[in-house]
């Protein structure tokens, strides 16, 4: 561990440099926050103990990536809703716009506490201009226990049971394709969003050219889904390729599973 923390609760980066990072004290944590799996990167924080902890990541070559605590849960949630309102997935599953724009951040909320418990969320910076959702090699494909430590037991009374139909049956024909397609040991780019004030300005590059980086370097796989075809090329240009096409007929979407090797 890199970092010295002060009384106040604030880590410094171990640079010595000036910019500081408050720590809200929250969730316990036993073991270390460096990911053994992502070498050659400085994991800097307050430490172990009871701490909601911000991380920043910094890559010698790629800059920068702020790993968002659990108190930002909501605030991310809100950023993903926002830049995924009109995705073909996010209409089919939900129709009607006024609904979607309600319930959209709700059910997001429960894809960034899995990224949250399983793997990293990533931030572009305090002003969460943009968020990515990954899930690590080590997190469970689907399981009950999975399904339940993120809060489904209580979808049909927050969001219906049409909508808990389909949003569930998405997921398992989501995690059927990972289990059919994806290397055996890989990280999942689960969700990738931009607030549409600052679309168009590098921000998703940004977040995930240091990941995949570290993931070179580590000699790791990634996978991800998209809905989107316009996405295909933009993923392509970073070292993905389809390695399978589907519909999602819950959500009446088509979808394209992309894989980068190492």
């Amino acid at each position: 561990m890199n970092g010295n923390a002060d009384s106040t609760g604030l880590v410094r980066r171990a640079n010595g440099g000036p910019h500081w990072h408050r720590i809200a004290c929250g969730e316990e944590r036993e073991k270390p926050l460096c990911d053994p799996v992502l070498p050659n990167t400085q994991c800097l924080s307050a430490g172990q103990g009871k701490a909601n902890i911000t991380l920043i990541f910094r890559d010698s070559e790629m800059g920068e990536i702020r790993r968002i605590a659990h108190n930002e849960l909501w605030p991310a949630s809100e950023v993903l809703a926002r830049s995924l309102h009109d995705d073909s997935i996010s209409r089919g599953l939900i129709p009607d716009e006024a609904r979607r724009r309600r319930l959209l951040p709700k059910l997001f909320s429960h894809l960034v506490r899995a990224g949250l418990l399983f793997g990293e969320v990533h931030a572009t910076s305090h002003e969460l201009e943009g968020i990515s959702v990954w899930l690590s090699p080590d997190a469970p494909i689907s399981t009950f226990a999975k399904l339940f430590r993120v809060g489904v037991a209580w979808f049909p009374i927050e969001f219906g049971l049409r909508l808990s139909y389909r949003f569930l049956a998405c997921h398992e024909q989501l995690e059927a394709l990972r289990e059919q397609h994806a290397p055996k040991r890989h990280w999942y780019l689960q969700l990738l969003g931009v607030d549409p004030p600052f679309q168009r300005r590098g921000h998703g590059r940004s977040l995930l050219e240091p990941m995949l980086a570290r993931l070179d370097r580590a000699q790791v796989a990634c996978c991800l889904d998209t809905e989107n075809q316009d996405n295909v090329g933009y993923y392509e240009q970073l070292g993905f390729h389809v390695v399978a096409t589907s519909i999602l007929q819950a959500a009446g979407t088509h979808c394209w599973f992309m894989s980068r090797s190492t």
